[in-house]
């Protein structure tokens, strides 16, 4: 399969289409806001998790801030914003450098690529949505193996504007500001801006300085607007600019926010997103055609872990481009049935540099550039069999050509090309009960799949190789909700694993060999969720949720100690979390929020050893303020017990990142 020229066939089949609807479409632009209309079915309550982000402390929208507050989905942050990052949902993950996302992340309708690019502090998102379960493959272009975070950008047309500042310790300070606004031509602009920087937590003792200090600028810009016969259109554009100090990791026996080394390091990060978007009426039923380029850069990111008797340094460079096209159709609602169906292609390039170095001497010079196309068909169709029961069968067709050039200079002049390709079809079929509006319970089955892909930084043509990852099973909930009082989910959920993509670290003996992909032939997850909110009076809110996942290695037999794994639990994923919170917005203009974050254990080797995993922990943080008019001021404090704990470790370098200690500040607000 030629997975370019399909990519441009279909690129010129979106410019077709929007000829077309621009000719014949019929639709009536009236004086109200224009709003490109939603072009997917509504996702079931059972099986989505919606958050507000305006209530962070500076509007920032991270993967990690919605992670803390969603059932199942664990961020472990390696302190260099997604980079080695692994993002857990139900028991499934990625890979910190080379394996696709379990979990993918859209901006509005603008899909991103790799685990590494996800958005960190990014301006102007200001609610998401965790659309959960393999099954979300039929509904999204770009799907990860079990499920979709979807960023969103708020309504349009509200005439009003936010800005906020704000002072903490560690000399934090940031702020942001936004607004939108709408001509008599009904032309619509939404923009924001945000600044926000500290120094560090950790101190290098021998250079007597704080070394992981942190500040970016970012940016978003979004156009809206729509003639009687041109259709609606949308144009987002979004970046950010990153001069970070170095990525915080200490040694795992030592003081955690403490080091003594001879040097330090950087992180320079840049990114820049635009999508184009078009929405069209059609005898069918609404028709969409997102085209979207995404830029991923960090040049460079140094560092160097000392060992006592020696330094690691490592140089890295690395970037990704991905150009995007997903066309959508949403048949117009019917009597007994309603579908949607749509075609999606990506064409994705990463370029790596490393050179590492042990004691002045160098090991590991390398490059390597994986270029990755794919093409993916998918939908699904919902037919009423009665008036309170649904049945809802679903579809995708996706198929994926990487290949990988490699250079080597050190610790041997070479290079070599690889090549793979891989298919797949993935059915699900879901039932779903309604009894009255305030009900839902569904039950299905559905399979989803990760690519494989190659390592880049092994020199061994018989090693750099992995496997796709695959999915299938079953997935149950039951959600009620009675409007202003309370609202409750639980879900359950049953997988079965073939492939299972696992990093190693320093397993083959030789220096080349580092960070590998393998598979784990068989696992097995098993979990359920619980989402509880209750409004106990007008003005007060109490809220829970809490994720339990057994992830096992069914089958797993280490190739490199041949030591057996079988029945032990998968890495990166804790045994539960969860979170309880209190909210109270009084009619006096106080408003405030108490909550705790839960973790549960988590290890960091599929061989469950102590060394390599940090224990339950939970945190407390609070905002309190006071708001008058179009004027507020709020206090704030995350991790309020100072507790030490590890956001993720590094088995290979026997390092880790220690999560963020007790801070607090300041915030004022103006709208205007």
């Amino acid at each position: 399969m030629n997975y370019r020229n399909a990519l441009i066939a279909l690129a010129a089949a979106t410019g077709a289409v929007a000829h077309a609807q621009s000719v014949s479409a019929d639709r009536t632009i009236t004086t109200e806001p224009v709003e490109i209309s939603e072009t997917r079915l509504p996702a079931s309550a059972t099986a989505t998790s919606h958050f507000d982000l305006q209530q962070s402390t500076i509007g920032g929208s991270s993967v990690g801030g919605v992670a803390a507050q969603a059932a199942n989905f664990t961020v472990g942050g390696n302190g260099a914003r997604s980079f080695t990052d692994t993002f857990t949902l139900r028991g499934l993950t990625n890979t910190p450098l080379f394996g696709d996302p379990a979990v993918t992340v859209y901006l509005d309708d603008l899909p991103l690529g790799s685990g590494f690019t996800f958005p960190s502090g990014l301006t102007g998102f200001t609610s998401a949505e965790l659309f959960r379960g393999p099954g979300q493959n039929t509904r999204f272009g770009r799907a990860g193996t079990v499920g979709v975070l979807r960023f969103s950008t708020p309504a349009v047309g509200n005439g009003s504007s936010d800005s906020r500042v704000y002072f903490g310790n560690y000399d934090s300070r940031g702020v942001l500001v936004s607004g939108g606004a709408k001509n008599a031509n009904d032309v619509d602009v939404y923009a924001a801006a945000g600044y926000e920087a500290r120094k560090g937590f950790i101190t290098n003792t021998r250079l007597n300085d704080d070394v992981d200090g942190r500040e970016s600028t970012s940016g978003l810009a979004r156009v809206r607007f729509g003639g009687e016969h041109s259709g609606d259109w949308s144009v987002l554009v979004a970046g950010q600019h990153v001069r970070d100090g170095v990525q915080p990791l200490v040694p795992l026996t030592g003081p955690k926010f403490e080091v003594n080394r001879s040097e330090e390091g950087i992180t320079h990060l840049d990114t820049y997103s635009a999508a184009l978007r078009g929405a069209f009426d059609t005898p069918f039923g609404k028709l969409s055609t997102t085209t979207s380029f995404d830029h991923w850069k960090m040049d460079p990111a140094t560092n160097a872990l000392d060992f006592g008797f020696a330094e690691l340094e490592d140089i890295s460079a690395l970037k990704q481009r991905v150009i995007s096209e997903e066309i959508d159709l949403v048949s117009a609602s019917g009597e007994r049935w309603q579908g949607t169906a749509g075609v999606f292609a990506s064409d994705a390039r990463t370029d790596g540099t490393f050179i590492r170095a042990f004691g002045g001497q160098t090991f590991e010079q390398s490059s390597y550039r994986i270029k990755h196309q794919s093409l993916a068909a998918f939908g699904e169709a919902t037919f009423k069999l009665t008036p309170q029961l649904s049945l809802t069968p679903g579809l995708r067709i996706e198929g994926n050509a990487k290949k990988l050039n490699r250079d080597e200079l050190v610790p041997e002049p070479g290079s070599f090309d690889r090549k793979e390709n891989s298919a797949v079809i993935l059915p699900k079929l879901a039932l779903s009960y309604r009894p009255d509006s305030a009900t839902e319970a569904t039950f299905g089955f559905s399979t989803g799949y990760k690519p494989g892909g190659f390592s880049g930084f092994t020199g061994n043509r018989s090693l750099v190789r992995f496997s796709p990852e695959r999915v299938a099973g079953f997935d149950a909930a039951i959600t009620r909700a009675v409007s202003g009082q309370w609202s409750a989910t639980l879900r359950g959920f049953a997988y079965e694993i073939h492939g299972y993509q696992i990093e190693r670290s320093f397993q083959t003996g030789a220096e080349a060999d580092d960070y590998l992909v393998v598979n784990a032939p068989k696992a097995r997850s098993i979990g359920t969720e619980l989402e509880v909110l209750w409004r106990a009076t007008s003005e007060l809110s109490l809220g829970a949720n809490l994720g339990l996942t057994n992830i096992t290695l069914r089958e797993f037999r280490d190739p490199y100690t041949n030591v057996d794994y079988h029945g032990n639990r998968a890495p990166y994923a804790p045994i539960y979390d969860g979170a309880v919170f209190a909210e109270y917005h009084g009619t006096q203009g106080i408003f405030g929020r108490v909550e705790t974050v839960l973790t549960g254990r988590t290890y960091y080797t599929e061989g469950e050893d102590p060394q390599f995993s940090q224990s339950s922990y939970a945190l407390l943080n609070a905002r309190l303020g006071y708001e008058r008019g179009n004027y507020r001021i709020a206090l704030y404090g995350q991790n309020l017990t100072n507790r030490e704990y590890f956001s993720a470790i590094t088995p290979g370098t026997f390092h880790a990142t220690p999560g963020d200690p007790r801070t607090y500040g300041v915030e004022v607000g103006l709208k205007f």
